[in-house]
């Protein structure tokens, strides 16, 4: 797999901002603000973000690639782009069944023990527990060991809970909103010996609201 590493300054190509002379950082930076047209800022935010995942090894990667030196170039720079080599995890195929019904899922950024991310050819089986945030109260009493979990995206590193109670597989719920640390919050790279032995340090998947709905 190849990862292409673009040499540009690309905010200041795409504000069309040349400073001719150092200033200080705060004159440098209320210059460049001031050179941006926030229209064309949300052109460019919004082609990008309709390509799709652009995780390293995607379609939408290579189309982002193409989208940023494109633009560049029609602004007159000269574009070197290096290609080098990278071990990324692309997602083959994810699906939750529930009564013969197949819903379609994708993958969270697998853990650092796990590389490739995958679960066992016959899959993961289990009974559907819903535990809302993953905070201790909602999950009292219910059956967490070798089951599979139903749980808000935004419930920061609660999965590490159903991790510590024996859960086999996480399906994180897609919220309204969220933010990076929500996602990073999914992500160890720190020995996570409850969940190493487990299928769940390589079962951690998001479900979107409209098929969620039909996991109840």
């Amino acid at each position: 797999m190849r990862r292409l590493l673009l040499l540009a300054l690309v905010l200041t190509a795409l504000g069309g901002a040349l400073l001719t002379q150092p200033l200080p950082a705060e004159s440098y930076g209320a210059r460049v603000a001031a050179s941006l047209d926030p229209t064309r800022v949300l052109e460019h935010a919004r082609a990008l973000s309709s390509l799709g995942s652009r995780v390293v090894g995607y379609p939408g990667y290579y189309r982002a690639v193409e989208y940023v030196v494109g633009r560049l170039r029609e602004l007159g720079y000269s574009v070197e782009v290096q290609e080098f080599a990278v071990v990324a995890p692309v997602e083959v195929e994810a699906y939750v069944e529930v009564g013969g019904e197949r819903l379609k899922v994708h993958a969270v950024w697998p853990n650092a023990m796990f590389v490739p991310p995958s679960t066992p050819p016959e899959g993961v089986s289990g009974k559907l527990v819903y535990v809302g945030s993953g905070e201790a109260r909602g999950m009292d009493g219910k059956e967490i060991e070798g089951g599979i979990i139903l749980m808000y995206f935004n419930s920061g590193g609660n999965w590490l809970r159903a991790a510590d109670l024996g859960a086999s597989a996480v399906v994180f719920l897609e919220p309204d909103d969220t933010n990076s640390h929500q996602a990073l919050a999914k992500f160890t790279m720190a020995p996570c010996t409850s969940c190493a032995p487990t299928p769940l340090g390589r079962s951690q998947l998001g479900c979107s609201r409209t098929r969620a709905s039909r996991l109840g």
